[in-house]
């Protein structure tokens, strides 16, 4: 689904570059009820955001858009010369229900899978930042952007059963290819590694791998790693601590935000 609006929004070389900067539309309603706005438009290099009508933001910017800019600034190569051509968009998400939404970003340069943060780390019915970096042509004053977010209910589509790393019983769709132990360096002995065909990861649904313990609660995540064939989900623990696995899916809705700025006022 898609739904398309003028707005201001970072660079990142695709249709509408250069074009008049219009009013912009800074905030979507999703047809769950959900909401996705712009929180900024960011130049790491100069530690500098603004919203997306190209105006500075005020000085009570969440911390976490500042953490972030100081994160990117010591990217290798993060030179002035690199920020010339690139910006982070953060925005700002209140999903319709409990938990993390979901984002892809569909950019020239800025392509693929978004970090999701809770403003308000700990509180369920916290609001998330997600942000991503995007690249534009040099002298471009405005950008149009697609974002997909997924913030409706899971529903879940293969299930296995685990006993000692080993799938015992499994329902639904043959996804859920093996169980595994690996070393771990997070401080850990070993993180559970779950292998799925990456095929099944669909940009038009979200995707999420979940692990369950013994004791039937969810195993905490150590990050995932998708390849041309399969993808790999990481929880902190052994396969001994596994009861079962879930693959769970949630559509996306494709938003398009247009003439985004690039630079302040």
């Amino acid at each position: 689904m898609r739904v398309a609006a003028s707005l201001a929004i970072c660079c990142i070389g695709i249709s509408g570059c250069g074009r008049p900067h219009a009013p912009s539309v800074r905030k979507f309603t999703l047809t769950t009820g959900g909401t996705v706005e712009l929180a900024a438009v960011s130049h790491p290099g100069s530690k500098t955001s603004w919203n997306g009508g190209g105006k500075r933001l005020p000085s009570y910017i969440n911390t976490n858009v500042t953490q972030m800019l100081e994160a990117f600034s010591g990217l290798p190569g993060a030179t002035g010369s690199f920020w010339e051509k690139n910006r982070i968009i953060t925005l700002r998400l209140h999903p319709a229900t409990l938990g993390e939404p979901s984002v892809v970003w569909n950019a020239s340069g800025g392509s693929g899978s978004s970090g999701v943060e809770p403003i308000r780390t700990g509180d369920p019915r916290s609001d998330y930042l997600a942000s991503n970096l995007c690249n534009f042509k040099l002298g471009t004053q405005s950008a149009n952007f697609d974002v997909g977010v997924a913030d409706g209910k899971w529903k879940v589509v293969a299930k296995a059963n685990i006993s000692k790393g080993s799938i015992t019983r499994t329902s639904g769709l043959s996804m859920i290819v093996s169980v595994s132990e690996k070393p771990n360096t997070r401080g850990q002995d070993h993180v559970c590694d779950v292998e799925i065909p990456t095929r099944m990861a669909d940009r038009s649904e979200a995707l999420s791998v979940v692990a369950y313990d013994q004791t039937e609660k969810p195993m905490r995540s150590a990050g995932s790693w998708g390849g041309p064939s399969m993808s790999h989900y990481f929880f902190m623990g052994s396969v001994n601590d596994v009861s079962r696995v879930e693959v769970r899916t949630r559509p996306y809705q494709w938003i398009t935000f247009k003439d985004v700025r690039m630079n302040p006022n």
